[in-house]
């Protein structure tokens, strides 16, 4: 059980990791594994982790605190990394924070850091990924709405969501990632991008699956949510908070 002190899970979400790495900075905890909770698969694996509850305001005061003490290039890397496939990304996510708010800016420039060079080479990934997709959607027409189905390696949704949107003149679609349950959704003139990770999901996915289980549980049941942890704006206060106060 020693382990409980050195492990965390979260709720999967960019905010929810956040509130893990200001624990483990307040109490000057170094973690060996942060995993979300859902890919936990047993009770005996559970009892080995300590979860922490997301708290949004501390997450986004932590988010405002590193844009404004290091910078917001950093910032926005700690946000791309979340998005990457990067193996352990949320322990490497901590280090880079951890160095952020030890040195300031001029951590993004330590190229002989081994994790600040593991975090770049999947963020140019992710950009490439985000990049590329898009070419290679082909939506199927299925009743009433459009349907396409992608399995990329990194969160790229996010990332390429305004693109997809930009380019696409259907009105009711469905892009569904089947690697990291996400769907971006369009419903006349509403666009979301919907968690689907804690919907039972069967193995094998195709269109008709896709409409009948994910559109009319969102669309037609009114199960519409924005993920706001996939897009954290950011915004910097005139007068952060310092750190400890964020804590309390």
């Amino acid at each position: 059980m020693s382990n409980v002190f050195y492990n965390f899970t979260y709720d999967g979400t960019f905010e929810g990791l956040l509130c893990v790495l200001l624990r483990c900075i307040s109490t000057r905890v170094i973690p060996k594994n942060i995993q979300p909770d859902y890919i936990l698969s047993s009770k005996l694996e559970f009892e080995q982790y300590t979860h922490i509850v997301t708290n949004e305001s501390l997450a986004h005061k932590l988010y405002d605190y590193i844009g404004k003490f290091a910078d917001v290039q950093v910032q926005q890397m700690v946000r791309d990394c979340f998005l990457t496939s990067l193996p352990n990304k949320e322990v490497d996510i901590y280090m880079l924070v951890r160095q952020a708010l030890w040195r300031g800016n001029s951590v993004g420039d330590d190229f002989s850091n081994d994790s600040l060079r593991r975090i770049q080479m999947a963020i140019r990934d992710l950009y490439r990924e985000s990049q590329s997709i898009p070419y290679d959607i082909n939506f199927s027409h299925f009743i009433n709405t459009d349907i396409s189905i992608i399995n990329p390696r990194n969160i790229v949704l996010p990332v390429m969501m305004d693109s997809v949107l930009r380019n696409t003149a259907m009105e009711d679609f469905l892009l569904y990632d089947r690697r990291h349950k996400l769907a971006l959704l369009r419903r006349r003139d509403n666009d979301y991008i919907v968690d689907t990770s804690r919907i039972a999901v069967k193995t094998e996915i195709n269109h008709d699956y896709v409409y009948n289980s994910l559109w009319k549980h969102f669309i037609n049941e009114g199960n519409i949510r924005r993920i706001r942890p996939l897009h954290v704006c950011g915004r910097l206060t005139d007068n952060p908070t310092m750190l400890w106060d964020i804590a309390k």
